[in-house]
């Protein structure tokens, strides 16, 4: 499912290639001392910041996950794995341990990444992690076909606003939908359970909120 990307995804990964980041909870930081915890927070977000005005950094954003386990998702541009990890040099989240940084190639499928916002606040997204299952059915190159098919038609209806697929061999996850907040989420349960690769068993999913800056995706027409 390797269909061209959208208007503008090309010109971005001119930069490097795009990197999907799930930052997850590492070591407790129960018994640290608020003020240092705000000092850390402080220089997180300054370097975002630097990546930003360094054109590396797509966007970012915390996940609301109920286990506590995903923390945030972060889209950066690296030319290696060098380079993407001395992006964290200066984030003491991650050098002291209380964050992971789980990070795998993307290839968008549909949808593009606007930083050129000004800063606005934060709008509320969902996001659907598409993960294979341990034991996947088999899949043809026909079922593939109709899994992009019904994909491009959900976009279509432009409540998905980014598809990215995540095709790093041994990593769980497949893909990730990132669709537009609704009245409830399940008019989202429904149209994902419908994708062919979760029908047929080769895909399982999950929901979380997802917050991004305004403006960050937006829907076409």
């Amino acid at each position: 499912m390797n269909s061209p990307a959208k208007p503008g995804t090309k010109k971005l990964q001119e930069g490097g290639q795009l990197y999907w980041i799930f930052l997850t909870t590492g070591k407790s930081s129960e018994g640290v001392d608020k003020e240092l915890i705000e000092e850390m927070q402080a220089a997180h977000l300054a370097n975002f910041k630097t990546l930003a005005e360094q054109k590396k950094l797509l966007t970012a954003g915390p996940i609301s996950d109920p286990e506590k386990r995903l923390r945030g998702i972060v889209v950066v541009q690296a030319h290696n794995r060098d380079e993407l990890k001395a992006m964290f040099k200066d984030d003491p989240f991650v050098q002291k341990g209380y964050l992971n940084v789980e990070a795998t190639e993307m290839d968008f499928e549909y949808g593009a990444i606007n930083t050129r916002i000004t800063p606005d606040g934060l709008e509320e997204f969902r996001l659907v992690i598409l993960e294979k299952d341990s034991k996947p059915n088999e899949f043809s190159e026909s079922d593939s076909k109709e899994n992009q098919s019904y994909i491009a038609e959900m976009s279509s209806e432009k409540d998905l606003l980014l598809t990215a697929f995540l095709p790093k061999e041994g990593f769980n996850r497949a893909a990730i939908l990132v669709m537009a907040k609704g009245e409830n989420d399940d008019s989202i349960d429904q149209k994902v359970s419908n994708i062919p690769a979760v029908k047929a068993g080769v895909w399982k999913f999950r929901i979380f909120p997802l917050l991004m800056g305004k403006g960050t995706l937006t829907k076409a027409g």
